[in-house]
């Protein structure tokens, strides 16, 4: 929640400007959202590649939430604002399993600086993380919260099944990298979970937790059946469409190298982001910088589990699976690898968990004989530690990144004197638009809006 009031209050001003408009991806997402209001809409998030991502549940979202924030004058003001609560509430999800799973309430703490620190970063792209409404964005904490849930929840935890399908269903729905990481995680969990059943140890559900259970698979079969009308309803359906394109895009041959500085990248992307210029430049760093962020990662994570319960154990074992899922991923797409980095915005996430288990084992390092001669009562303990990164991250780190304003952009005043009134009643008027252009996009997004403003019903073939 403080993480939030601060975002907020930061870029009150970039959400209350009564013209602001996105840009790219986000100008055309808000033009589906005008599809879902009408309940029209079965794609997902705009893809520059000629499809769209799986689904449309989180346009939706901001369909029924935009009365809620009507007093937030512009239309992309009223989205960041539904964003930040949903991505607020997964926060406190995810910060929910762990200390759960952990039995520490500092954990949460430690946590949500890791968080803080690898995913604002993400906004020297122009974007907010917790803002915007850009699909390697949107998936940075749906995805997380799943594979956190996922671990437990495979050694027979149903009550974290409901978990999976909601969290599941963003992270599927808004983007196609996420969606095959959820499949594959998924397909795991329920594969584990059927062999527990075979053996007769997997633990009876609870009345409430029968209760959730179906409520959240009823939420995966509502929330697919605009999917499947799109799919089958038409002669060339969104899946057909991706299928086709993923399936016709060539791979990119990488040696061994190439492959060794991505994992390298994957790691240190979500830091050197955070520094203006860097990221442009991420493929002259070092390869002895790359190995080393991995490698102490791997470290203090191994020496994390050896001390962990079985569900904290679960839990380490998926986000590294989920981690080495994505880097596969990544690294079979035909993009050149220094362009790796773009792809792991969205698993920023998995390295705040690896961050998470540094300044764990860093805080267990403070129990040690030498430093209780140095300890300050109240200061370096677990707990204390925990809140004095967590203030210092929270305070230099969330302060420094803001989004940028876009204001709408001019519309010829020729185009209003040539169309007729809008009182005359349904007019046939065409405004052949090169849309093909990716910078073009708030140019029709202004368009439509003043359309509007106007009194004109405008219908736009997204």
């Amino acid at each position: 929640m403080l993480v939030g009031v601060f975002v907020l209050v930061v870029n009150a001003h970039h959400v209350r400007l009564p013209d602001l408009l996105g840009d790219g991806d986000i100008s055309a997402n808000g033009l589906l959202i005008r599809d879902a209001c009408d309940l029209q809409l079965g794609v997902g998030p705009y893809s520059r590649l000629g499809y769209n991502h799986p689904g449309p549940v989180t346009f939706y979202y901001l369909a029924a939430a935009e009365p809620l924030v009507g007093g937030v004058p512009s239309p992309l003001g009223r989205q960041r604002s539904a964003m930040l609560v949903l991505n607020l509430a997964g926060l406190a999800v995810a910060l929910s399993l762990v200390g759960r799973v952990t039995g520490r309430s500092t954990d949460v703490w430690l946590l949500a600086s890791a968080l803080v620190f690898t995913i604002l970063p993400v906004a020297t792209t122009r974007h907010h993380p917790l803002l915007d409404f850009w699909g390697p964005l949107i998936v940075i904490i749906p995805t997380l919260v799943f594979v956190l849930a996922a671990g437990p929840a495979a050694r027979g935890k149903i009550g974290l099944v409901p978990v999976l399908c909601l969290s599941g269903v963003f992270a599927v729905h808004n983007h196609l990298i996420s969606a095959v990481l959820v499949a594959v995680v998924g397909i795991i969990v329920l594969a584990r979970l059927v062999w527990l059943r075979l053996r007769n140890r997997l633990p009876q559900p609870t009345g409430r937790e029968k209760v959730w259970l179906v409520l959240g698979i009823a939420f995966v079969v509502v929330t697919s059946v605009p999917i499947l009308v799109e799919q089958f309803g038409g002669d060339d359906g969104n899946i057909s469409r991706i299928l086709d394109t993923t399936w016709d895009q060539p791979g990119q041959s990488r040696n061994l190298a190439d492959d060794v500085r991505a994992t390298g990248w994957a790691a240190v992307a979500s830091v050197t982001l955070g520094v203006p210029g860097l990221d442009s430049h991420i493929g002259l760093v070092p390869m002895g910088m790359l190995i080393t962020l991995p490698v102490v990662w791997g470290i203090a994570g191994w020496r994390q589990y050896r001390r962990a319960n079985r569900d904290f154990r679960a839990m380490i074992i998926s986000v590294a699976l989920a981690y080495g899922i994505t880097f596969i991923i990544a690294t079979q797409t035909n993009d050149n690898p220094v362009h790796v980095p773009y792809i792991f915005h969205f698993t920023s996430g998995f390295a705040a968990f690896f961050f998470f288990l540094l300044l764990r084992e860093l805080c267990c390092w403070t129990d040690r004989p030498g430093f209780r001669a140095m300890r300050v009562p109240g200061l370096l303990t677990h707990g204390g530690v925990a809140v004095f990164l967590s203030a210092v991250v929270m305070v230099v780190w969330v302060g420094r990144f803001q989004v940028e304003p876009m204001p709408g952009h001019p519309v010829p005043r020729e185009i209003w004197s040539e169309l007729p009134s809008p009182q005359a009643g349904p007019i046939g008027a065409f405004l052949k638009f090169p849309c093909q252009d990716h910078s073009l996009w708030p140019n029709l997004v202004s368009f439509v809006l003043q359309a509007e403003q106007r009194g004109y019903d405008v219908y736009v073939n997204s």
